[in-house]
């Protein structure tokens, strides 16, 4: 094989390789980051009480709960109420980067957060 032709083989390999990785990028674009949480007496009992996500990613927080409980996602200002044995769902795109408390109002708590949902930068 000649220097020339090596060449050409090795750039277009090059080529296919970077086209495969911009698509497999691109696909996972619409693709939506769920966390499952369940709460047991107010405490997160089968998660890391940390949600990392990045800027710009789509995100399902579905609550469970033993008991009724309000829940606060400060900083995205988006509230939910979750019945005793049913789901509740926290949906958004993670558009502010930051570290973000969340809280259950409205049970007699002491409104300390009680996880934190983590946004880093792209």
């Amino acid at each position: 094989m000649t220097t020339n032709r090596r060449r050409f083989c090795c750039l277009a390999a090059g080529m296919v390789a970077t086209s495969a990785f911009v698509r497999a990028t691109g696909a996972g674009d619409d693709e939506t980051r769920i966390f499952d949480i369940a709460l047991n007496g107010g405490k997160i009992a089968n998660a890391d009480t940390t949600i990392r996500v990045t800027e710009g990613d789509k995100v399902e927080l579905r609550w469970s709960s033993n008991g009724a409980v309000e829940l606060h996602l400060h900083g995205y200002n988006i509230e939910i109420d979750v019945k005793a044995g049913a789901t509740g769902t926290m949906s958004f795109e993670a558009y502010a980067t930051g570290r973000f408390p969340i809280v259950a109002h409205g049970d007699g708590s002491s409104h300390a957060p009680f996880a934190y949902l983590e946004v880093h930068p792209e």
